[in-house]
């Protein structure tokens, strides 16, 4: 992935926080159409990596308005820990792009290319 690549998946895959109440939170992704036309058959990463950050309970991708509902223990973490974790998977996945080919990879390889960068980083949430 060149330079240009990578800042227009930072910026495509960049949430906003559109409701956040006791233990659950909304991010939107505004570019979501160009997410789903692009990479609609790997929609379901941007619900499964929230499952490796330690507090969150669930989290689901509602394919039709591209938001995601998190839910989480209070006690454990916080939506700015969400948040943080979530672009530290964005970054993660850029760095396994390196290694593997989204487009042609199994998705256990693609699953374990991004968790070879992303949970070393667990430790700080």
């Amino acid at each position: 992935m060149n330079f240009i690549e990578k800042t227009l998946v930072r910026k495509v895959l960049k949430p906003q926080l559109t409701s956040n109440r006791d233990g659950h939170c909304e991010l939107r992704f505004a570019s979501f159409p160009l997410i789903k036309q692009h990479a609609g058959n790997q929609l379901h990463y941007l619900a499964d990596v929230m499952a490796y950050l330690p507090g969150v309970e669930s989290s689901e991708i509602d394919e039709t308005t591209g938001s995601l509902s998190i839910r989480y223990d209070n006690s454990r973490t916080d939506v700015k820990r969400i948040l943080k974790w979530f672009d530290s998977a964005v970054e993660s996945g850029i760095k396994a792009s390196d290694d593997v080919d989204f487009k042609s990879a199994p998705p256990d390889k693609i699953v374990a290319a991004i968790k070879k960068y992303l949970l070393p980083t667990a430790s700080e949430y």
